[in-house]
């Protein structure tokens, strides 16, 4: 990886936008470039900008979406940006640019921080619409492709690339245990410690889960052989008990269940005679509703006349009332018309007077108004621009003395700031001590780490001298352990060797397999034999009720047949009596007609012409005068009478024969659904008698019964070998159940004695290593004391406590630091002071310039405004006030309005004109359509008056109660129907329900009640319950023993298996397995540290030939130098000088910065370390190991305000501050311009 260009803004004292190019031809023929300035300046600065645009994060400062402490103060808007070059596919390098900005809300340096803008932008590709291609904007998104891309994330960036102040020593300095963590944070080595500890939870894990296993199988508790015989004699016993209960349950059910039909049938019987009886009397009761029917057949036939009469007498009445209406609307038109014509010569009088007075105005307005106007607008125009000057000077006038102001004040600050310094000065001649306190630091700091691990080393020496203890007393513990599961084991084996020749003495004839096989195969069989039990007795019932179904119909049916015969018979008097009816009528209206016409008949004379048909003979007229109408009339009457007979007999002949096919079906369907069951049962028998081998047909209920005799007791033979069988086993197994206990007792125990013995030879061991290691450590911190001690004994300080040497470091730190400041900030107001008196000198001139401008434009603007004022003056007595435009708008506005008035009362004069003519020819069409109403009205009259006395009422009253609405008619005619379909329904149920209880009659079940029976089944229920709740607690305490025997014979195996699983787990765990996961992670970085020292020494072999680093034999991470130039002679870390040390520590850096980023190249590099601190040999010595790592291609950025490195690299970015601002900037050729 490597950094082609930084571009920032506004980052920490670096104020406004910069940009570095390092691919720059200064920066490619220097590889070796500082960045130099004063401290504070902000050198680092440009650092946080490279991992602000990478990262979006920086080692020294927090930045996120609500806190920013790197945007510079008092600005609303911070960037960076950084383009890197990475190798890309094909040997191709590839370009990219990573971009992070942040802004304040509103752009104000007060606003509120809003969330950051990120962006990685791909620069180069093979083609021009993928170049500058946006990869994503998303933070998240954007960090991991840039970890991708590079390999390298924020952590390891900051120790390959960017290697930070005071981070040069801190793998050199550490402990063993900092040095691990280092290490483990570096390189990622995290997972050879979790492995470790994972190993050795696994095998507690394994350990735990075999302890479980045999704890399992020693809490199993089984039943005893006579406890299993007993509990299946019971068994057995309650088996032939529940059969008994069951055949008279089923025998009691079959009893009531007859006699509840029994007595469902007699209520029913009961009830259908009540509804007969109460149709025939609800039809009685309704006669009289039914006779309105009949009367309103005739007046049916006459309605239409009268309803055309009542619409021709409502149209007569409407035309009326409409005459009335039009002729007052006439009258009224009238009068609107005359009023009219009076409002239309008023407003055009009215109209004229406005025209002349616009007329007037506008010439005032064109002649005088608007030029006065437009004089007093440029004089104000001109005024306004006078103001504008005038209150530029005011405001410039007072800027430029408020500057002057703060100059003054600004410089006596200055000089009192720098009169304070310099006493401050005076009082603390501390210039020598920033030099010596970063050897003192890591002197404090390596006796604080030795004074801490020889705490430790002594608490584990304890610790140790305790569990060797503890390891003894178990030994012995489990020694007498060890005997006692010797002598149970070998008792086990003699009771199973016992109870297995027992076993096979009983299964001479059969193995347990095929008895099993036999009982299993006969409980397999008990629902078939159930199902037989059940169908087989349904099956006769149902038989039966079959042949009484079959006797039924064919009885019914020759009632159909002779009930058929009677309805034809009716049908076909009723057809012959209506034909004489019908003749009789005609009859009875000829002489009616006869009698109507007997006045006229009266009137003729023998000889004279008839009026009707012009005869002069007239024989028939003696003949009328005798005939009798009453006689016919009495005919017609009787024979009406006799036809409603007939049919009153045909409805209910007709309704007996739909009773009757009913019955037929009904009992038809009965039948089917009878066969059809007993179809069903026959094949379920043919099923389950295949099944069972049988051969006995379902009709043969003797042979049945004697072969369930035999199938029960060939069952409780096969139970009673297996249980005798399963009580030997249940024996056996508990035996073998004891053995395996005593043997894995006696392997556990053999087990833990041979890890006590193991563990108790490491304690002894561990407890050796521990004092040789206690009496380093204490040599070691008494050497380290005493050279502290003398060094600070020349600066006439004292060595500190232990417990206070931070505060003491801390309180010297700032000592030198702020030193350094005020020598700085002293040199800095000195040069603002001579700056601030030029200032001042300037801003007075400036001053009393802009005074003689004021007052020359003052007088112009009162010129000006005397002016305006004598021509407003003359506009007031012209014009007033008024807008010219707007009044005449509101002339014109007001012409126009009383035009459309004008307009408008002409057009309504003639509208109503119009509407005047209309009314009158609506009248004249109205006065024709009465007439013809009228007419119309009449004759239909004297039509309705005909039909009327034609029809048999007295009159309109009597035609109109006979009347019927069309809810009338329908609710009659539906009661009618209902009527004689309910008396029709109740004869066929009556019917149904008395065959229904004589056939239940036939065959009696039993003299008891059902009161009686139901007690005696509720008794026998609770008995069977019983028993079969004590059965199922029966099977299920056999079937627990059962399931707990196989589960423990599963057990046995799974802990042979978890025997073998452990022993690999121990195994495993010797090895590399540690409850801190330390075993495993130790060894796994001492490999990743001799790679380390690997790369170090080929640095330091290209730094200075002199050193090599080397890992100490007594310990897995700690470090010794060897000099070559000393016969290779090994020498502690420690006892390094300050410019070797640094050497050695530039080298790890390096190393590390090799080691970490293993995915990419590192071709940039940063070093922002303190050079301050190092002799002038040894600032020349690092150097020289600069110069020959930038002779190995790497390009290489060092911040320094050391003048020395100034001057051996050529190539600087100086970073300058700004005068008394707190600001710092770059030089010019870095300012981005707008």
């Amino acid at each position: 990886m490597k950094i082609c260009s930084l571009r920032l803004k506004n980052i920490n004292s670096l104020k406004g936008e910069w940009k570095i190019d390092f691919t720059a031809p200064d920066f490619i023929d220097n590889g070796l470039f500082a960045i130099t300035g004063a401290t504070g300046a902000g050198k680092s600065s440009l650092l946080d900008a490279i991992c602000l645009a990478l990262y979006h994060e920086t080692p020294r400062m927090k930045v996120s979406a609500t806190e920013n402490e790197l945007m510079t103060r008092h600005t609303a808007e911070s960037l960076a940006e950084v383009e890197f070059e990475v190798p890309g596919d094909k040997g191709r390098v590839e370009r990219y640019r990573a971009f992070w900005s942040q802004r304040r809300a509103r752009g104000a340096s007060e606003g509120k921080l809003q969330p950051p803008k990120v962006e990685l932008v791909k620069v180069t590709a093979e083609t021009e619409d993928e170049q500058n291609k946006i990869i994503t904007d998303k933070i998240s998104d954007k960090l991991k492709a840039v970890s991708d891309l590079t390999g390298l994330d924020f952590k390891r960036f900051t120790k390959s690339m960017l290697l930070a102040q005071g981070g040069f020593a801190a793998f050199l300095q550490a402990s063993d245990n900092e040095r691990a963590e280092l290490l483990e944070e570096l390189t990622g080595t995290e997972i050879y410690s979790e492995i470790s500890q994972q190993v050795f939870e696994g095998t507690r894990q394994q350990e735990n889960a075999l302890s479980h296993l045999q704890a399992k199988s020693e809490g199993m508790q089984l039943l005893s052989v006579e406890q299993t015989q007993q509990l299946k004699h019971q068994q057995q016993q309650l088996a032939q008990s529940i059969q008994q209960q069951q055949r008279q349950q089923k025998t009691l059910q079959k009893q009531q269940q007859w006699r509840s039909q029994l007595q469902e049938k007699q209520q029913l019987l009961q009830q259908t005679t009540e509804k007969h009886s109460q149709a025939l009397a609800s039809q009685q009761q309704q006669q009289n509703e039914l006779n309105k029917l009949q009367q309103d057949l005739p007046a049916q036939k006459i309605q239409p006349v009268y309803l055309q009469l009542q619409q021709y007498q409502q149209q007569a009445d409407s035309q009326k009332t409409q005459l009335a209406d039009k002729q007052q609307q006439l009258s009224s038109q009238q009068q609107n018309i005359e009023s009219n014509q009076q409002q239309l010569s008023q407003q055009e009088t009215q109209l004229q007077q406005h025209l002349q007075h616009q007329q007037q105005t506008e010439q005032l307005i064109h002649n005088q108004v608007l030029p006065l106007d437009l004089n007093i607008q440029q004089q104000r125009s001109v005024q306004q621009q006078q103001q504008t000057s005038q209150q530029q000077l005011q405001q410039k006038q007072q800027q430029l003395q408020q500057q002057h102001s703060d100059l003054q004040q600004q410089q006596q600050t200055a000089q009192q700031q720098q009169t304070t310094i310099q006493q401050w000065l005076e009082e603390h001649p501390w210039q020598e001590l920033s030099s010596q306190l970063p050897l003192w630091q890591q002197q404090l700091t390596q006796r604080r780490q030795l004074t801490g691990q020889q705490a430790d080393l002594q608490q584990q020496q304890q610790t140790k001298a305790d569990e060797l203890k503890q390891q003894q007393k178990a030994i012995q513990s489990l020694s007498q352990q060890l005997q006692q599961s010797q002598q149970t084991r070998n008792s086990s084996e003699k009771q199973c060797k016992e109870l297995a020749e027992k076993q096979a003495q009983l299964l001479q004839d059969y193995s347990e397999a095929e008895l099993r096989q036999q009982l299993q195969l006969w409980q397999q069989q008990r629902p078939a034999v159930e199902q037989l039990k059940h169908i087989q007795p349904q099956f006769m019932t149902a038989s039966k009720k079959q042949q009484q179904l079959r006797g039924n119909i064919q009885q019914i049916q020759t009632q159909l047949t002779q009930t058929n015969q009677q309805l034809l018979a009716c049908r076909e008097q009723y057809s012959q009596q209506n034909k004489n009816n019908h003749q009789l009528k005609l009859i009875v209206d000829q002489q009616r007609q006869i009698a109507d016409l007997s006045q006229h008949r009266a009137q003729l004379q023998p000889g004279s012409e008839c009026p009707l048909c012009g005869a002069l003979e007239h024989p028939k007229v003696s003949e009328y005068a005798q005939a009798k109408p009453d006689a016919y009339q009495q005919q017609l009457a009787e024979s009406q009478q006799l036809l409603e007979q007939l049919k009153e007999q045909g409805f209910k002949l007709n309704s007996d024969v739909e009773a009757q096919q009913r019955e037929i079906q009904q009992n038809q369907q009965q039948l089917t659904e009878l066969e059809q069951q007993l179809a069903s049962w026959q094949t379920s028998w043919q099923q389950s008698s295949q099944l069972l081998a049988l051969t006995i047909a379902i009709f043969e209920p003797q042979l049945f019964a004697d072969w369930l005799e035999q199938d029960a007791d060939k069952g409780s033979q096969i139970q009673n070998l297996l249980n005798r069988l399963d009580g030997l086993t249940a024996e056996l197994q508990q035996q073998q159940t004891d053995l395996h206990q005593a043997i894995s007792l006696q392997e556990k125990s053999q087990h833990q004695q041979a890890q006590a013995e193991q563990q108790k030879i490491h304690l002894q061991q561990r407890l050796t290593e521990l004092e040789q290691k206690l009496a380093d450590q204490q040599l070691q911190l008494e050497q380290l004391q005493q050279q502290l001690s003398s060094a600070l004994a020349g600066f006439g300080f004292e060595l500190p406590l232990a417990e206070a040497q931070q505060q003491w470091l801390d309180q010297l730190q700032q000592q030198a630091v702020q030193y350094a400041d005020q020598n700085e900030q002293l040199q800095q107001l000195q040069k603002n002071s001579d700056q601030l008196q030029q200032q001042c000198q300037f801003a007075e001139q400036q001053v009393t310039e802009h005074q003689q401008q004021l007052t020359t434009a003052n007088a112009q603007l009162a010129a000006t405004v005397a002016e305006i004022t004598e021509l407003q003056q003359q506009r007031q007595q012209l014009f007033a006030d008024k807008n010219p435009a707007t009044e005449k708008q509101q002339l014109a506005e007001k012409s126009e309005q009383l035009q459309q008035q004008f307009t408008a009362a002409q057009q309504a004069l003639q509208a109503l004109s119009q509407q005047q003519s209309g009314l009158q020819g609506e009248l004249q069409q109205l006065q024709k359509s009465a007439e013809q109403t009228q007419q119309q009205l009449a004759e239909q009259n004297t039509i309705w008056q005909q039909q009327l006395a034609d029809s048999g009422f007295a009159d309109v009253a009597a035609f109109t109660q006979a009347l019927l609405s069309d809810d009338d008619r329908q609710r009659l005619s539906q009661l009618k129907q209902q009527l004689q379909q309910t008396i029709d329904q109740s004869v066929a149920v009556k019917a149904q329900a008395q065959t229904a209880l004589d056939e239940l009659s036939s065959e009696p079940q039993t003299e008891l009640s059902l009161d009686q029976l139901t007690e005696q089944l509720n008794e026998l229920e609770q008995q069977l319950a019983a028993a079969q709740q004590q059965q199922g607690q029966l099977e299920a305490d056999l079937k627990r023993d059962a399931e707990q025997r196989s589960s423990q014979q599963a057990l046995f195996e799974q802990i042979d298996q978890q025997r073998k699983t452990l022993a690999i787990w121990q195994q495993l765990n010797h090895l590399i397995g540690s409850a801190k996961g330390d075993k495993f992670r130790k060894y796994a970085q001492g490999l990743t540290l001799d790679h380390l020292i690997y790369l170090a020494n080929q640095q330091l072999d290209r730094l200075h030939a002199r050193y090599q680093l080397k890992r100490r034999a007594d310990s897995a991470l700690s470090l010794e130098v060897l000099d070559t130039w000393q016969g290779d002679s090994a020498r502690d870390t420690k006892t390094l000088s300050g410019g070797e040390s640094f050497l050695v520590s530039l080298a790890l850096a390096l190393a590390l910065s090799d080691l970490v980023s293993h995915k990419t190249r590192i071709d940039s590099l940063f070093l922002d370390e303190g050079f301050g601190t190092l002799d002038p040999e040894t600032l020349e010595v690092a150097l020289n190991a600069l110069d020959n790592l930038n002779a190995s291609g790497k390009m290489i950025g060092v911040i320094s305000h050391v003048e020395a490195l100034k001057e051996r690299i050529p190539l600087q970015i100086e970073v300058r501050k700004e005068n008394g601002l707190g600001y710092s900037q770059l030089a010019a050729e870095y300012k981005v311009t707008a």
